[in-house]
Order: C-alpha cells, then sequence, then structure tokens
C-alpha cells in the first residue's frame, strides 16, 4: 500500500519551494540592474556633445573677433551660423535625454543654467556685435569664459553621476556574484544533506548486502520519500539476514579445517618449487620469507645464520608486509633464545604488541634460525610442528645448496688438474727444452767471437723464455692446489697452516662467510687471493702477525682482509708484478674492488670488498 506523506513533509515540495525562491530573487535583481543600466544609458554620449559645447563657445569667439573688420551682412551670416550649431548642440536629443526631468536635479539646474544665460546673455551680445563691433565685441569677449566654467562644471557633474551609475552597476554585479556563489553553496549542501546523503546510504547499504553483509541498516528516519524506501530496506535486509546466518554458519565450520590444511599443504608446495632450484640465490630465499609473512598473516620473517662457536647472528634474507617492523629492529637475545628448541619472545613497540616466534634448525656446522614476526597473539594460531617444518624446508634447501656446491667445486678441480697435466706435458716440456736449446746455442757463440748486439738478443730471448718459463710453473701451481675441505673457513685455515709451518707467523681468523653463498669457481679465486697475498707477506714483509678476516660489510657485500704487521710499503705498482696483476684480476671476477694499503700503525693490508 502506498503511504500518503504531508505536503509539508515532501521533499518535491521542499525542493520546488527552494527553485521558486531562486527564481524571484533573480529576477528582482535582473529588474535592479536593467533599471540602473537604463538610468545611464546616453550618458557618455551627453559628455561629449556637453564637452563640444565649450568647444563651440570658443569657436563663437573665435568668430566674433574675426568677423568683426568684415561687411555687416558677412558679418551677420558667420556669426549667426555659429548661433545656430550652438543652439542645435544644446537641444540635441542624446544631450537632452540624458537630463532627468525632475526641476530639483541638480544636473537639470545646471543645464538650465547654462541654456538660460545663453539665450539672455551670450546670444543677445553676439547678435550686437554684429551692429556694432567696435563697441560690443570686447564686453561679448569677456563673458566667454564665466560661460565655458559653467558648460565645465556641468561636463563635470555629468561625468559624476555616470561614475555613480557605474559603480552601482559593479557594486551591484559584485553582489549578484557572491549571492551565486553563496546560493550554489547552500543549494549544494541543501541537497546533499536532505537528498543525496540518503541516497548514498542507500547505495552503500545495497552494495554491502550484494557483498553478504547484513549487519548494517539504514540509519535515515525522516518522513518523507526517502524515508519509506529506507524502512522498506532494513525490512527487507532483516529477513534476507536471518535467513543466511545459519547457511553460512554451517559453511565456515565445514571449510574452516580444510582451508587450514589446503593453505599449509600449498605453503609447503610453493616453497618447495622456490628454493629447491638449481643453484639457490639469496631472491629466492626472500622470496620465499615474503610467502610466508603472507600466507600466514605475519608481519615479517627473517633467516639468520650463525657459525659454529659463534654468539652473532648474521641475517641473509629477510622480507616484511608495509607499515611493519623488520625482524632486525628487534633486540634478540642469542644466547637465551637460539639455543632452544622453539622459543617465542614478546615486544611492545608504539603501544602495540608483537610476538616473535623463533625456529631453529641444523646445518652441518652451521646453526639456521627462521625468526617469524607476527602481531599481538597471532602466533598462537600457527602450528609449532608446521613451522618447525618451515624451518627444515630451508635447511635442506640451503643443504642442497651446499652440495650442488660441493659437486661443482670438485668437477672444477678435475678440470683444472687436466688442463694442468696438459699444460704441463705440451707447453712447459716445449720451454724446458727451449731453454736447454739456448744454453746450448749460448756456449757455442761463446767459442768464437760474438757480437755485442748478438750478444743482447740472446739474452732477451734467455729471459722472455725464463719469464714464460716461471709463469706457466705458477698456472700450474695454481690449478693443481686443490682445497682440503668443501668448507670455505676450513679451506682458509689450511692455507695459512701451510704458510705458518713454512715461514713461523702467528695468525688470527674471522670468517663469516658461507660456502654455499659463494659458487665453486669464485671460492677458488677468493683462496688464491688469500695465497697470493700470504706470499707476499712471506716474501717481503718480515711479519710474524697476520690477521684474516671475512666479513659482511652491508646487506649482500663481504670484505677480506689480510692484514700483517711487517715493515709495511711505500707504494704499490702493478706494472711488471705478475702476482699483482693476477690479484686485480681475480678481484674483477669475483665482482669487487681491491686495494693494498699502509696498515695502522705499521705493516700492510690487503682489502677486498665483493658481493657472492
Amino acid at each position: 500500500m502506498k503511504k500518503v506523506l504531508p505536503f509539508r513533509n515532501s521533499l518535491f515540495t521542499q525542493i520546488s519551494a527552494v527553485l521558486i525562491a531562486i527564481t524571484a530573487v533573480a529576477f528582482i535583481g535582473l529588474f535592479s540592474f536593467l533599471q540602473v543600466t537604463q538610468d545611464s544609458t546616453g550618458k557618455g554620449s551627453a559628455i561629449n556633445i556637453s564637452g563640444s559645447l565649450r568647444m563651440q563657445s570658443y569657436v563663437l569667439s573665435l568668430t566674433a573677433a574675426r568677423s568683426a573688420r568684415l561687411p555687416e551682412a558677412q558679418r551677420a551670416e558667420e556669426i549667426g551660423g555659429a548661433l545656430k550649431e550652438f543652439e542645435r548642440r544644446l537641444s540635441s536629443q542624446g544631450l537632452t535625454d540624458a537630463i532627468p526631468n525632475d526641476p530639483k536635479d541638480e544636473l537639470r539646474k545646471t543645464y538650465d543654467a547654462i541654456s538660460g544665460s545663453y539665450f539672455s546673455t551670450i546670444k543677445p551680445l553676439a547678435e550686437e556685435v554684429i551692429h556694432s563691433p567696435e563697441t560690443e565685441l570686447t564686453l561679448f569677449l569677456d563673458t566667454i569664459p564665466s560661460f565655458v566654467s559653467k558648460i565645465d562644471q556641468f561636463v563635470l557633474d555629468l561625468e559624476k553621476d555616470l561614475e555613480i551609475k557605474t559603480r552601482q552597476i559593479r557594486i551591484g554585479l559584485s553582489l549578484l556574484m557572491l549571492f551565486a556563489l553563496l546560493l550554489f553553496i547552500f543549494v549544494r549542501v541543501y541537497l546533499r544533506r536532505i537528498l543525496f546523503d540518503p541516497l548514498e546510504e542507500l547505495s552503500n547499504l545495497s552494495s554491502s548486502v550484494r557483498a553478504g553483509d547484513f549487519s548494517r541498516r539504514s540509519s535515515y528516519r525522516k518522513d518523507n520519500e526517502i524515508g519509506n524506501l529506507s524502512d522498506s530496506m532494513n525490512f527487507m535486509i532483516e529477513d534476507l539476514s536471518r535467513l543466511y546466518t545459519n547457511l553460512e554458519e554451517e559453511v565456515k565450520e565445514k571449510t574452516a579445517d580444510l582451508n587450514l590444511q589446503k593453505d599449509a599443504i600449498q605453503l609447503l608446495y610453493d616453497l618447495k618449487n622456490i628454493l629447491f632450484t638449481a643453484q639457490l640465490e639469496r631472491e629466492h630465499l626472500d622470496k620465499a620469507l615474503l610467502l610466508i609473512t603472507k600466507r600466514l598473516d605475519a608481519c615479517s620473517a627473517a633467516l639468520g645464520l650463525r657459525s659454529a662457536g659463534s654468539d652473532t647472528l648474521r641475517f641473509i634474507a629477510e622480507a616484511d608486509q608495509t607499515n611493519y617492523p623488520p625482524v632486525q629492529s628487534f633486540d634478540i637475545k642469542l644466547n637465551e633464545v637460539l639455543k632452544k628448541e622453539y622459543s617465542i619472545l614478546h615486544f611492545l613497540r608504539d603501544e602495540q604488541k608483537y610476538s616473535l616466534a623463533c625456529i631453529p634448525a641444523d646445518i652441518n656446522t652451521t646453526q639456521l634460525t627462521l625468526l617469524i614476526l607476527f602481531k599481538e597473539d597471532a602466533n598462537v594460531r600457527v602450528d609449532r610442528e608446521f613451522t618447525k617444518n618451515l624451518g627444515q624446508e630451508f635447511a635442506q634447501a640451503i643443504d642442497n645448496s651446499q652440495k650442488s656446491v660441493e659437486s661443482r667445486r670438485l668437477a672444477l678441480f678435475e678440470e683444472r688438474s687436466t688442463i694442468a697435466r696438459e699444460l704441463h706435458d705440451s707447453i712447459a716440456q716445449s720451454l724446458a727444452f727451449s731453454r736447454i736449446q739456448i744454453a746450448r746455442l749460448s756456449t757455442e757463440l761463446h767459442k768464437g767471437t760474438v757480437s755485442p748486439e748478438v750478444e743482447s738478443i740472446l739474452d732477451e730471448l734467455k729471459l722472455g723464455v725464463q719469464t714464460a718459463y716461471q709463469q706457466l710453473r705458477s698456472v700450474l701451481t695454481t690449478f693443481r692446489l686443490k682445497p682440503k675441505s668443501s668448507d670455505l673457513k676450513q679451506n682458509i685455515l689450511s692455507i695459512l697452516d701451510e704458510f705458518k709451518e713454512r715461514d713461523g707467523f702467528h695468525y688470527t681468523t674471522d670468517v663469516e662467510l658461507q660456502s654455499f653463498e659463494l659458487d665453486a669457481n669464485k671460492q677458488i679465486h677468493l683462496l688464491q687471493i688469500l695465497r697470493e697475498a700470504l706470499t707476499n707477506i712471506e716474501k717481503h714483509a718480515r711479519a710474524d702477525q697476520v690477521f684474516v678476516t671475512l666479513r659482511p660489510i652491508a646487506s649482500g657485500k663481504f670484505r677480506l682482509v689480510v692484514r700483517d704487521n711487517g715493515c709495511g710499503i711505500k707504494g704499490v705498482k702493478k706494472e711488471g708484478h705478475y702476482g699483482l696483476e693476477i690479484m686485480h684480476e681475480r678481484t674483477r671476477i669475483l665482482g669487487g674492488v681491491i686495494s693494498i694499503e699502509p696498515a695502522v700503525p705499521n705493516g700492510t693490508q690487503v682489502v677486498v670488498d665483493f658481493t657472492p
């Protein structure tokens, strides 16, 4: 049944009343402006004509003065013509229409005074000049200036009157524009409040119903057309809510467990696709951690490594959601947390509670820890066994990566040994034979007379073959070197032990780079740089202490420092130093830079910055 609304409550009636009021105000304003505009019509033309009266007065005086010596008939013609022209302009319609008819108006008084002065004084004197110029001309000319001053005053009054009318129009237009702006604001706010806001609320309400949200209700309670619609929608939503509530509860209960199991299995499957690749990279770890944070609704996650016997945790990968703090920003106490099987830390930051789940996993000589940060007590919803499986996935992936690196390393060593044998069996033997032949040639030449030029060529030939032979022996030695362990730190210690036995110096090491973080080929280059640096210490430094550090200096970047306490260096020149050239070349292969500089307080240090 259609509800009948009172006439005063109808939105149609209210809006119609507002439109009628706007129309009435617009008509009143336009009528007022038309009236003022009509009063101002012709003022500009009147000013021009009144200004010409002043000019015509001077023309009349000049005509009377010039025609004083002419015959009377000619003088009467010229002065009469000037008088007629003045009267024509004085009575022209363009001037008289601009002057009000009210005798009390100032413009009317000034105009009447000019007209009266002209007909009572100026014109009679001009006619007297026609008949007796000798006696009346001087009096006539003396009267003109006072008459012109009256015309000037009349022109000034016309200009002031026009200015007043113009100002009235300008003020009226400004007020009209202001009124239009205020009217626009009023109408917009009014329509927004009584029409569009309620309609927008009903539209949002219908969108919520389409999305399955039956908890919202319309708050519009006025007795009008929209109020009737609002009441109808509230009744409809109430009925739909009762129908869907029971059905949704049943569906949620039955699908919740399936979704949890499905999500867990899917997460493990996706992690395997990311982590178990041909060669594990940092980006794979970051991607896997980001996947965990999204699937577990966590704030952030990180993966940390701690070498055996070390109390420092080095983060090798991290992923965090926007607007949440990263794991590294929290104070994690290693001694209390990382030695336990599973632990949860609680933090309070910026009035927000956080929970940090620490999941350790073992990888041969390295301890791996997976850290997941949750907001509030969200970690309670996470199954501990499931998070342990996540940690084991990372551990297994890194262990597989280490095995892959070791496999490639052994293959690389085998290939290098093969190349060394081929070089020894071919080029090395040829160079050795060349040395013998040069020695025989030198002996035979010295039995007779040898010119200085031949002697110089022979010496250069000896030096060239000797240098090539030494460089080849150095290459063969490098190719035949084979690290004793798959662990990078153990290989570094083996090289240091080798030089210690030979030279007797003491060494100190601090190595944090793990083997799986560097591929087999680059491990060889890094070890050879270390070996060459130790060789230079052995030959030149006369040192008894050597310090070797291999630590991170930034995210994904490492620094190798080999420092001794020997006699130091004055400067380094690569030219002619085969070992230094090889060190620089190997550093470029590592994607880094090398510097050789004096150490403080004494000695020399070799610094290599590179990105694994």
